[in-house]
């Protein structure tokens, strides 16, 4: 296998799990700020990294994934590490896609609509709390799927 490939797929690796990681510490700590301008902008940030770390860690991932599996020639049924792994990483996109971006959208529009945080304290922190559930999830099966493909 390539250096250089490995080097790529750890890469990626290191984008996903760490932007999904580091996303949840400090919008957590721009929650509880209560400041719209700062809700905003970080709403605003956790697009913008999602897009170009969790989105582009996921696809550059795969992908390395994909061909270095291919060109070991193994199948999913034949290595339960592989099957267990992908389908942990599958889970995560899952939870991000099913139960984070919608979240996200919310959040973002019930923040660009306030003029008060005040007024939307409780329906935001409904959301969060909802953000912050699908974004363990999304964390768990992530690490579930670092776990199966270091220790295999």
């Amino acid at each position: 296998m390539s250096e250089v490939l490995l080097f790529a797929h750890v890469f990626a690796a290191t984008m996903f799990l760490g932007n999904i990681v580091v996303t949840a510490v400090w919008k957590l700590i721009a929650d509880r700020s209560n400041n719209l301008d700062i809700l905003r902008y970080a709403i605003k940030l956790v697009f913008l990294t999602d897009y170009v770390f969790t989105f582009g860690g996921a696809v550059l991932l795969s992908a390395t994934g994909g061909y270095m599996a291919r060109s070991y020639g193994m199948n999913f049924i034949d290595t339960p590490w592989l099957l267990y792994g992908v389908g942990c990483f599958l889970l995560s996109g899952l939870s991000w896609m099913l139960g984070l971006i919608p979240n996200q959208i919310r959040q973002r529009r019930l923040l660009n609509e306030a003029s008060d945080f005040d007024a939307i304290a409780k329906p935001f922190r409904a959301l969060a709390r909802r953000w912050y559930l699908w974004g363990t999830l999304a964390n768990l099966f992530a690490i579930c799927a670092l776990f199966f493909m270091v220790t295999r």
